[in-house]
């Protein structure tokens, strides 16, 4: 991804993201790191996207989601 430095990534793979995100979802940690932007990696920013994507209420996801664009800098976090 030519839009974004190279120091930005750990070298996660997307499916370690997926994983973590569907054990941590309803954690309180998991709603911590959702009100903490903006993140420093990619890979927190994968996960950030994962974590709010997961089912809750539409009004919460909404939230999540309008908090986030502003720091959503390449497809590949978006997709």
């Amino acid at each position: 991804m030519t839009t974004i430095a190279p120091e930005t990534f750990i070298g996660v793979r997307v499916p370690e993201p997926r994983k973590f995100a569907r054990e941590i979802r309803k954690t309180p940690e998991a709603a911590a790191f959702l009100r903490q932007l903006p993140h420093r990696y990619y890979e927190e920013n994968v996960l950030h996207g994962l974590l709010f994507s997961q089912p809750m209420p539409y009004e919460e996801t909404m939230a999540y989601l309008e908090a986030f664009l502003p720091y959503v800098d390449n497809w590949a976090v978006c997709d």
